[in-house]
Order: C-alpha cells, then sequence, then structure tokens
C-alpha cells in the first residue's frame, strides 16, 4: 500500500473552486436579475407619463368619441375607471409595457421560463402580451401625487392629474428570483394589493394564461407621473358642443 505523504495538497484547488464558484454564480445570477428589474422601472416610469399624458388630452376629448359620455369622466357608470376614455389611456399605458411580458409560450406553459425584454415582438408576443397585461398591469388616475383614492369626476378641467402604474413584472433568472421576487400568494397577502381582484377579472375573462402560477416570481412596480390638466374642449368632424 502506498505511503500517504504528508502535506499532500492534491485536489485543493479543486476544492477552493467549489466553494468559491457557488457564491460567485449566484451574484452574477443576482446581479442580471437586478438589472432587469432596473430596466423594467424604467419602462414602468415611461407607462405612467404615457397615462398622464393621454389623460390630460382625453378626459377633455369630443363627448363624441366617448358615446357622449360627459367630458371628465372616467367610469361610464361602469365601474371605477373602467369608462371608454380610461381604456384609451390604459391603452397608452400598456404599450411599452409590451416589452416587458414573458413570451407567448411562456403564458401557456407552466414552468418555461421565456423573457422577451429588449428583442424585437413578434406578433403573436404582441397578442400574448396584451393578454398578460390585463392582469400584471393597472392604470388608474387620482387627485394627488401620493394617495390611494381615485380622482373624483368629472374631473375639472384646471385640475392637477396623476396617472399611478402599477405592474408585476415576471422574475425569470434561475435561482435568484426566488430571493429577489415574490410567489403570487405573498403578493396578493400585502396590504390593499390589487393583484387579487386583477387576477380575479382575468379569470372572469376567461384568459389564456396558465394559471398554474407555482414556482413563478414577480417583483410589483409602482410609478407615477403628474401633468396639469389641459382643458381643451376638443371636437371632431365639426362637432358641436
Amino acid at each position: 500500500m502506498a505511503r500517504l505523504i504528508s502535506g499532500d495538497t492534491r485536489g485543493a484547488v479543486y476544492v477552493e473552486f467549489l466553494f468559491a464558484f457557488m457564491p460567485l454564480f449566484l451574484l452574477f445570477l443576482a446581479i442580471c436579475q437586478l438589472s432587469l428589474l432596473v430596466v423594467a422601472r424604467v419602462v414602468v416610469s415611461h407607462a405612467a407619463v404615457n397615462a398622464a399624458r393621454a389623460a390630460v388630452v382625453v378626459l377633455e376629448d369630443d363627448p363624441a368619441e366617448y358615446g357622449n359620455v360627459e367630458r371628465g369622466v372616467l367610469s361610464d357608470g361602469i365601474g371605477s375607471q373602467k369608462g371608454r376614455r380610461m381604456k384609451d389611456i390604459r391603452s397608452a399605458a400598456t404599450e411599452p409595457l409590451k416589452i416587458l411580458a414573458p413570451g407567448a409560450d411562456a403564458l401557456t406553459t407552466p414552468g418555461k421560463d421565456v423573457n422577451s425584454a429588449l428583442t424585437p415582438l413578434t406578433l403573436s408576443q404582441a397578442l400574448s402580451a396584451d393578454i398578460y397585461n390585463n392582469f400584471a398591469a393597472l392604470v388608474t388616475l387620482h387627485d394627488t401625487t401620493t394617495g390611494d383614492t381615485y380622482a373624483r369626476e368629472p374631473v375639472a378641467m384646471d385640475a392637477t392629474v396623476t396617472a399611478r402604474v402599477i405592474y408585476y413584472y415576471e422574475c425569470d433568472i434561475p435561482l435568484v428570483r426566488s430571493l429577489v421576487c415574490k410567489s403570487v400568494d405573498t403578493l396578493k397577502s400585502e396590504p390593499s394589493s390589487p393583484l387579487k381582484g386583477m387576477l380575479s377579472d382575468a379569470l372572469r375573462s376567461g384568459s389564456a394564461i396558465n394559471q398554474s402560477l407555482d414556482g413563478r416570481r414577480f417583483y410589483k412596480l409602482i410609478a407615477r407621473a403628474t401633468l396639469p390638466n389641459q382643458g381643451a374642449q376638443y371636437l371632431h368632424n365639426g362637432s358641436d358642443g
């Protein structure tokens, strides 16, 4: 039998590599995930600005373009800020958010990790992004820059309008997503969380998104933008009023 040589350090490099690799690898993945979240935050901020810019024009737009609904009205008797004017404002906000939505197969395949951020949108991706944003994005208008109370209707011509966008960004970097982002159940349990109602709306509408969300993680991003209402009484095609 061969004698063991005292002080033999063969293999020590491999052991040290194993000890050092995993922490550094996790750090690298965490940097990737945080970088994507920074980009997502910028996009959500842009969406809030789009919503505010659309609101100060749409609020006083020609009633004939919105079923003769009074200027400054967002609800149309349908529900809190769910009227025709709000639909246009929401569309302006969600358009830039499409770039953040998961790919089409991620919306229908449980556990599939696909992130289409910063890549050109195909037609199928654009359609699936609309489906995702139906429950992942909440666009609302408020009287104050910090409050959660909906804007009083009709919104006055000289009022200051604050648009708020809440967006649930899906984290898809393996290993670290559970550390950085939260599960749907955790987000739903937060005080005043809008996610529960948003998911219920998606279910009632027969959303094509696979509702088996176990293992998926999301990060809630909130952005606000404030502008003064233009108060311009727009008319189209020679309309009276």
